[in-house]
């Protein structure tokens, strides 16, 4: 009696555990297709918001709706895509064609008439996130830290989370020395951001590695960046620095001018997010002169 009593227990069990499992799963559809209509039509009011000149007004309503969703998920996902197209995508000709040219000054070299183009664009287009990652590299190119600060801080309001925003961020941290108290949610910053630009957070731990003057990370990161990138010349600059009786430092001086002597448009936009690049050429010169001098 007690073993029917059991089996069909069981059996009830079974069958409730079933339909419970096919009304989960209709409700999870149910569920799945209200989020997508909410979420298309948020991105299509978005889209027209947008062409309709209130751009800003559309990111706003797009970053809310990123922030109500799970992360990572395709509601999410999809948002965010919308985002970045809005963001990125120029609205007025004469604002592209100003940033255009800021790019061509800027990638040449010409950094103040750059700087001139850009702030006219930024001006024209306030909210367009693909000026102001571009003005903010030119900044630091100038060594005008805290305007880049300020540049990143405003972006970030509009967009946080463009990602090359988040990423120019962290450069801009390590100008003027990254302070103790901000170095656990930099670094924590820089991990999430490492499966996106794996090299770029390579480069940003080496110079945080030489802020902190954590010599045997220096040489260790130093030499790993030069197995990953034969073109790359921080690294041996940090190993000049670091190894002031080695051998092999007159070799590391002369190879970083070598590879700096290819300044030139292509390689400035290939280390793009490295702003600085070949920024210790003249004190590099200055050092192989003394010693022809001696």
């Amino acid at each position: 009696m007690i073993r029917r009593v059991l089996v069909i227990f069981s059996l009830l069990t079974a069958l409730l555990g079933g339909a419970f499992f096919l009304f989960s799963s209709s409700v999870s559809a149910k569920g799945n297709k209200k989020n997508q209509s909410e979420i298309e039509k948020i991105i299509g009011w978005a889209q027209k918001r947008a062409v309709d000149g209130f751009r800003s007004e559309a990111q706003k309503r797009l970053v809310e709706a990123i922030k109500s969703y799970p992360q990572n998920g395709k509601e999410q996902k999809a948002l965010l895509l919308a985002l970045n197209q809005i963001s990125w995508n120029f609205f007025i000709n004469k604002a592209q064609a100003q940033y255009e040219f800021g790019e061509f000054l800027h990638y040449t070299g010409k950094w103040q008439k750059a700087e001139i183009h850009y702030q006219k664009a930024a001006k024209l287009e306030p909210e367009n996130t693909r000026i102001s990652v571009a003005l903010i590299r030119n900044l630091i190119a100038q060594k005008k830290y805290r305007a880049a600060q300020l540049m990143v801080e405003q972006s970030l309001s509009i967009h946080p989370f463009d990602q090359n925003l988040r990423l120019l961020n962290l450069r801009v941290e390590l100008c003027d020395g990254l302070k103790i108290e901000k170095l656990k949610q930099w670094d924590f910053e820089a991990t999430n951001l490492e499966s996106f630009f794996p090299k770029e957070v390579a480069w940003y731990r080496l110079m945080l590695a030489d802020q902190q003057k954590n010599q045997d990370k220096v040489l260790l990161l130093a030499q790993k960046g030069l197995e990953e990138d034969k073109e790359y010349p921080e690294p041996l600059y940090l190993l000049w620095k670091h190894l002031p009786n080695s051998e092999k430092r007159k070799s590391w001086a002369l190879e970083y001018l070598s590879r700096c002597k290819k300044n030139d448009q292509m390689f400035r936009r290939l280390y793009k997010n490295e702003p600085l690049l070949c920024v210790h050429k003249q004190d590099l010169e200055g050092a192989l002169a003394k010693e022809v001098d001696r």
